[in-house]
């Protein structure tokens, strides 16, 4: 049987994950990391013979037929221009999340996949989680009747050094709580209730200096009919209380 040929977008210390996750899973005898794609010299070289070939600097370097899934690993304000380049060369994408920071950019991916017949999809693992799998087929299931409200509330802390990386906290390159701390809660949401179908929200920092967001609060209103409430904050003080 052939392996999966899959290329690692983005060599750093997420794609390190992945491999683990290949070889504590015995996924290698079905999956091989064909090739690794990083702009940083010392990167390139630390995952030498770890990929099957030499890893390269840019994109544009791959060909069509090199591999039959990307996993899209870069930082997050890259996802989706390095999605859709992959996309324009007929390769299959799971882009980490968020799949990107601009929503028509997405929208654009999404068309495009279509019209080349492949697959563009982003990772949620938390869909994966054992209580979420029983949660979801009891709802199918119809054990719990009709559900009328439902809430995501994440409350964390990010002190200020978090956010002065250069990187975090920016629109261009990250986005705030949402996109990055809430993202994986709001999608188990949805995915177990299903889509919204209008809503709204007010954001701000309360807490910390950043573009973005360090809280959002908001509500709305499910196409099930049902009613859902949402917040959302990395401004909590000195440490995380929860999420659910």
């Amino acid at each position: 049987m052939e392996k999966l040929r899959l290329g690692l977008i983005g060599l750093g210390q997420v794609a390190s994950h992945y491999e683990n996750i290949l070889r504590d899973n015995s996924l290698s005898d079905f999956v091989e990391i064909s090739l690794g794609v990083d702009q940083i010299d010392e990167v390139r070289k630390k995952w030498e013979g770890r990929v099957k070939k030499y890893p390269i600097e840019d994109i544009s370097q791959i060909d069509s037929n090199d591999l039959d899934l990307a996993l899209v690993l870069t930082p997050s304000g890259l996802h989706e221009e390095d999605s859709f380049k992959l996309l324009e060369k007929g390769i299959n994408v799971l882009c980490e999340k968020p799949i990107g920071l601009n929503i028509e950019k997405v929208r654009d991916n999404i068309e495009l996949a279509k019209r080349k017949n492949i697959a563009y999809g982003g990772v949620f693992q938390n869909r994966f989680n054992k209580p979420v799998l029983l949660i979801k087929k009891l709802i199918d299931q119809g054990v719990f009747g009709k559900i009328i409200s439902s809430s995501v509330r994440l409350q964390w802390c990010r002190l200020q050094d978090y956010y002065n990386d250069g990187w975090h906290g920016k629109w261009a390159l990250d986005g705030g709580v949402i996109n990055q701390q809430a993202i994986h809660h709001i999608d188990t949401l949805f995915y177990l209730l299903g889509a919204p179908k209008k809503a709204i929200g007010f954001s701000g920092n309360l807490n910390n200096s950043l573009e973005a967001e360090d809280t959002f609060v908001g509500s709305g209103q499910l196409e099930s009919g049902g009613f859902f409430t949402l917040e959302a904050t990395t401004a909590i003080r000195p440490h995380d209380i929860k999420a659910s």
